[in-house]
């Protein structure tokens, strides 16, 4: 929603260059570079998580080297 509306010119957003590249958007704060990017899971409780829930944390721990790439902006591929 937010890069449709970045691209249909009726906002902006913040989102990793890697995601917006082949698109037609104008940055506006270049200058300005974000100190941190992290991405957090919350959850309520470790012991009682469905199956799905631990598996999809579980993928995240995995990927979690290719999502600071994505994170970052500088995307490699």
């Amino acid at each position: 929603m937010t890069k449709a509306l970045d691209l249909s010119h009726a906002g902006i957003c913040y989102l990793p260059y890697s995601l917006l590249r082949d698109e037609d958007a104008t940055p506006i704060l270049e200058p300005w570079i974000p100190q941190d990017r992290t991405m957090l899971l919350v959850y309520s409780d470790k012991r009682h998580l469905p199956l799905k829930s631990q598996l999809f944390i579980e993928f995240i721990r995995e990927k979690r080297a290719e999502f600071r790439e994505k994170l970052s902006g500088i995307s490699q591929t």
